[in-house]
């Protein structure tokens, strides 16, 4: 399933579980409102108003306890909407590193993970057997870095120094972590789902 019909169901599905949640608060917030007003109406003598108090404090408790199930739900479903995004954006992942922008980026984002190597020294760039003839050309001329084939590697790119002491993960895996945060905001502003 392409990843924008994906998004689209997704966006029912959490707009029909956010409104199904709040529907039964509301109508769970009536019953009790409901219910207290006919017992305060069925007596109105002395000891009426302190029947009416308490129920009142117990209504105002159980209607917390609504509207916070309610957000709990809500955020629940918010939880398991944004893991299928993340599931769906990881599974495509693959195909990013085919993709003729990230072949060019390759030298400039080399380039970036040796900067933050103190050490000028010689490196190993360990990268999956799909991505290492793309590396191997990006790579050619330069004395001081070994390419090689890691199954292990993600999507990407691992830099380490020599004697692998010093790692540098430059996998699209590690990438999308960094910026989950911002990317879960942004989603769910686009679902219109930000409180």
């Amino acid at each position: 399933m392409p990843l924008d019909q994906l998004l689209a169901a997704l966006e029912r599905d959490a707009h029909t579980a956010a409104a199904r949640v709040l529907a039964d608060a509301r109508a769970e917030a009536e019953r009790i409102a409901a219910a207290a007003e006919r017992e305060i109406g069925a007596g109105r003598d002395a000891s009426a108003g302190a029947l009416a108090r308490e129920r009142c404090a117990e209504l105002e408790r159980e209607l917390s306890a609504a509207a916070l199930g309610a957000r709990r739900d809500v955020l629940v479903a918010r939880t398991q909407l944004l893991s299928r995004v993340f599931a769906a954006m990881r599974a495509e992942l693959p195909a990013v590193l085919e993709g003729p922008a990230y072949l060019e980026s390759l030298p400039a984002r080399i380039a970036a993970a040796r900067s933050w190597l103190d050490d000028p020294g010689p490196v190993v760039l360990r990268c999956s057997s799909s991505l290492l003839k793309a590396v191997r050309s990006a790579i050619a001329g330069d004395g001081t870095i070994t390419a090689e084939e890691m199954a292990a590697a993600g999507n990407g790119m691992r830099l380490t120094t020599a004697d692998r002491v010093i790692e540098v993960d430059d996998t699209l895996e590690s990438r999308l972590d960094a910026e989950r945060h911002t990317l879960e905001r942004a989603a769910l502003a686009h679902l219109g789902l930000l409180p």
